[in-house]
């Protein structure tokens, strides 16, 4: 028996991990956080250029014809039907799609939040975002469904000296989980790629 959700994670780590790499090896190409998200929408969407669900989503057919599949890679994904606001920054469709809502309104499956942070000060602010996935993540749990969030942190050569504002625990080797959140960081400093456990 195929382990889907093993696939899954494994294309995940994949992806997230050559992002990472090219982060690591050239940071001033990424002046912004949408250069990043750009990057890792588009390794993730290669890793996963063959999975396709088949949606039942409200109105899918009436809205696209005879469109009866999607690639469940996205990007600025709302947080619905959860009911939190806000978006992922890229995001993974769940295999199954609740019929009662539309397409753009299914429950993720994978939730990424990434931050950038700069020498000069820029982009550096609490993260909430790590508490919205796990919100995000209980949702799911009472609706019998799994969720993989990861919350990123890729740090600009000269902005380190803010990592410990918001590390407040245990640093520890990256993992990918099947059904828990994260928080990672990416420092290019060192270079050095480390969970926080919280």
């Amino acid at each position: 028996m195929v382990d889907t959700d093993a696939i899954l994670i494994h294309q995940l780590k994949q992806a997230i991990s050559e992002t990472v790499s090219e982060f690591m090896a050239n940071p001033v190409d990424f002046l912004y956080e949408s250069d990043i998200q750009s990057l890792l929408f588009v390794k993730l969407r290669q890793e996963m250029r063959e999975i396709r669900y088949k949606s039942e989503a409200k109105e899918v057919e009436l809205l696209f014809k005879s469109v009866r599949s999607i690639n469940p890679v996205k990007t600025e994904y709302p947080l619905i039907p959860s009911g939190l606001n806000g978006r992922f920054d890229v995001a993974v469709l769940s295999e199954k799609h609740d019929p009662a809502f539309r397409i753009w309104k299914q429950f993720c499956r994978i939730g990424i939040e990434l931050k950038l942070w700069q020498s000069d000060g820029t982009g550096v602010s609490r993260f909430d975002d790590f508490e919205r996935l796990q919100s995000y993540r209980r949702v799911c749990n009472d609706n019998r469904r799994r969720f993989t969030g990861i919350a990123m942190i890729f740090v600009h050569p000269g902005a380190e000296q803010w990592i410990k504002d918001v590390s407040g625990g245990v640093e520890s080797e990256v993992s990918f989980p099947c059904d828990d959140v994260v928080f990672q960081v990416v420092d290019s400093s060192f270079p050095r790629w480390y969970e926080v456990r919280r």
